[in-house]
């Protein structure tokens, strides 16, 4: 009897095992050769081959995915919430793939189909580049930061919390910080910086612990307002009472670090702004040792994990088109991230293991640089504008025109390390051959044509007073900025022909380098002490550090040319600006407790570290001395009895005027006072010490007695025998030597 037909099509029965021939030649029982995209019988037949490996449905594969996925009962949650979008995104990538593939094994029918549109195979492309991209970073994803057990104990934040500065006290180092470290360094948005202290204090008063990232930002402007202050703060606070300022600088760092790094902080703006911060405050405290390292490489991280070093790149500068951006984070990721850059490249042309070298390559970064605007001239919210909307020409005067020209100034720098050899910065004296000190003379032009460039609010040589006296009163920081782009670029300057400095003495070929060697050295001294000794906001470690490596090309021009004209003239600038670094590093020197080594704190031991350069340079000297020429110190105290210093170091007072009247009210922003507190609040912050105007610069105040025994009484650091020395010991030094001298001068300083 013949069998009934079956009630299941044979391309819709269930197999245990995936069939491998096609469906037409399993339904036909053709023998199938499984060719691909389509088999013999199929394409002699103009019939459609179907495998049905090829007819898996995508949610198939996307369960089994989901299903190996870790599950909610897992010890890694921070995963568990992408199950879901990783099931979409291969499902959707599985269509696109396979509905490419089906399109295109059709080609042998006699009619063709239409092709697919563009605009649907660029919606396939960028689908599946966006999902292999995601898959990628599945594996790179830092997962630790969502981890119960890996974040900071809560304990050691509410440790550092019960000896927090009252609301009274950070609104003052708050406020001194924007005056002092961020009228430099502009990383900070003000807004945003009072609202987070409101934000944070808020929570404190309602007794809610806030997080180790807000506790460590508010800690490094805290640290950073302390140290460079040049004036007493009085705190409210108990807590705070009885140390000082350079003491709780180090305490607040140290906490700030280990909050930020043990473990490292989730990536974020407020993160990566606190590391940046830490960074730049311990070159300050510790030099480029210590922490320095470390936090460098932790916001390198950070900022790449936040994809900044690709801020501006085409698709994402469409999605903010499309979309729309909070302009605010935009700018403040552009100016932490160029600050990165900018601190990156100046390194690079400074004594030391960084010399030569840099990491963040221009071709590998496509970041936009920061507008020239004020602060509350930046859209708020989420905004459909463009920059060029707001943004100033650089050259008109923000509190952003410093910023932007370091930026110009680290560019020079990065020209002059790709243009020289690694071995020139390893032994310049002997790399001088023709082609090296060409590109010397042409990176020498390109700074000279930079520093006439700039806007004639930053030259220093003012030719229309009147008009910047007014600006000044408006904007009195851009006082401050225009001392210190001149003396980073002359600093430089005299970086590139110091190798050059000995023998243009003794050849007409690099007598040029001689010239504007020293011209750059006196020009360095000569801001530091007619400008920046009184018109400084804060008291910053790398102006001496500038200013010491000025004043040893002057001293040894005069050791190595002793009978020329301005020989006595250089000599005496040497005196003189050495007692005035003597007494600023003595001002901050804070007596020790005991006399072991256990009480001496990081910032106390960055002034030691100071004072070993300098005592490195006394056993340099040495090293050159002949011993029948050591030197006596009748000579030293002779000279220091007939050297006047430059400026009048007189105690500091807190003045308690409105901030208006010391600052002016350009781009300063207020905030509010909280309800519970009225405006007197806002005068009892720390101010600035009086502007002076440029003119009162001429008339140098002699040396305070009173001052002068109360110095030499408190273990005081004395730099007129170090010079006694030098003067003494450079006299007897040939070429060759100065080259060892200047190698291991350098590499003490660095």
């Amino acid at each position: 009897m013949k069998r009934a037909a079956p009630s299941i099509e044979p391309a819709d029965r269930p197999y245990i095992q995936q069939p491998v021939s096609c469906r037409f030649c399993r339904s036909r029982k053709l023998k199938c050769d499984r060719g691909r995209p389509s088999c013999f019988n199929c394409h002699s037949r103009n019939r459609e081959c179907i495998y049905e490996a090829d007819r898996r449905e995508p949610s198939t594969l996307a369960a089994q995915t989901l299903a190996s996925l870790p599950q909610p009962g897992d010890n890694n949650p921070s995963t568990n919430g992408n199950n879901v979008d990783l099931a979409r995104r291969v499902e959707r990538l599985e269509r696109a793939v396979f509905t490419t593939h089906t399109l295109n094994s059709s080609y042998g029918k006699a009619t063709s189909r239409p092709k697919t549109p563009r605009s649907r195979l660029a919606s396939h492309d960028e689908e599946q580049l966006k999902t292999s991209r995601w898959l990628e970073g599945l594996l790179t994803a830092d997962t630790s930061g969502g981890s119960p057990a890996l974040s900071p104990v809560r304990s050691e934040v509410s440790t550092i919390l019960q000896e927090f500065p009252s609301y009274n006290d950070a609104m003052a180092l708050l406020y001194h910080y924007i005056q002092t470290v961020d009228a430099t360094y502009r990383m900070l948005h003000h807004p945003t910086a009072w609202h987070l202290l409101r934000v944070l204090y808020d929570d404190l008063e309602a007794n809610r612990l806030p997080s180790a990232t807000q506790v460590s930002f508010f800690l490094c402007i805290f640290a950073g307002s302390a140290y460079v202050s040049r004036k007493k703060l009085n705190f409210e606070s108990p807590s705070l009472q009885g140390h000082s300022q350079v003491t709780l600088a180090e305490l607040w760092v140290r906490r700030a670090v280990s909050l930020l790094t043990e473990p490292p902080a989730p990536p974020s703006v407020e993160a990566l702004q606190t590391s940046v911060g830490l960074m730049h405050l311990c070159t300050q405290i510790e030099g480029l040792r210590g922490s320095f390292g470390a936090l460098a490489m932790l916001s390198l991280q950070m900022a790449r994990a936040m994809n900044i070093h690709r801020l501006d790149t085409q698709p994402n500068r469409e999605h903010r088109r499309k979309n729309g951006a909070d302009m605010v984070e935009l700018e403040t990721k552009r100016r932490i991230w160029w600050h990165m850059v900018a601190s990156d490249w100046l390194l690079s042309f400074v004594g030391g293991p960084n010399e030569g070298t840099y990491m963040l390559h221009p071709r590998q970064m496509e970041t936009f640089r920061p507008s020239n605007v004020q602060d509350l001239d930046i859209p708020q919210d989420v905004a459909h504008v463009t920059e060029e909307s707001y943004s100033s020409p650089i050259d008109s005067p923000t509190s952003m025109s410093y910023f932007l020209h370091r930026i110009e100034s680290a560019t020079l720098v990065r020209e002059v390390v790709d243009c020289l050899p690694p071995s020139y910065f390893a032994s310049p004296g002997k790399e001088s051959s023709d082609e090296i000190y060409d590109n010397i003379l042409s990176l020498d032009r390109k700074y000279q044509q930079h520093i006439e460039s700039l806007p004639p609010f930053f030259q220093l040589t003012i030719k229309e007073t009147a008009s910047y006296q007014a600006l000044l009163r408006a904007q009195p920081y851009l006082e401050w900025q225009r001392y210190l782009i001149n003396l980073l670029l002359h600093t430089q300057l005299a970086r590139l022909h110091r190798p050059f400095l000995i023998r243009g003495s003794r050849e007409a070929k690099y007598e040029h380098s001689r010239l504007q060697c020293i011209r750059s050295a006196e020009t360095v001294i000569e801001i530091r002490n007619r400008a920046m000794s009184d018109q400084s906001p804060g008291s910053f470690t790398y102006v001496l550090q500038h200013f010491l490596t000025a004043a040893i090309i002057l001293a040894m021009d005069v050791c190595f040319n002793p009978d020329r004209d301005q020989a006595p003239r250089r000599k005496q600038q040497v005196m003189r600006a050495c007692r005035a670094m003597e007494e600023e590093l003595n001002a901050k020197v804070v007596p020790s407790s005991g006399p072991g080594a256990e009480d001496i704190s990081s910032g106390q031991l960055m002034l030691r570290s100071f004072q070993n350069a300098v005592r490195n340079l006394r056993d340099t000297l040495r090293k050159h001395m002949p011993r029948e020429e050591e030197p006596d110190g009748a000579s030293s105290s002779s000279v220091r009895d007939a050297l006047p210093l430059t400026h009048n170091f007189s105690r500091f007072v807190i003045h308690r005027d409105p901030a208006e009247q010391v600052f002016g009210t350009a781009d300063i922003y207020r905030p509010q006072p909280r309800e519970d507190e009225d405006s007197r609040n806002m005068q009892s912050m720390a101010s600035q010490v009086t502007h002076e105007q440029s003119e009162q610069m001429q008339n140098l105040p002699a040396r305070n007695d009173d001052i002068t025994r109360a110095d030499e009484a408190s273990e005081p650091f004395l730099v007129d025998e170090l010079w006694d020395d030098f003067f003494t010991v450079g006299s007897t030094l040939n070429e060759t030597d100065w080259d060892a001298f200047f190698s291991d001068v350098g590499a003490n300083m660095g």
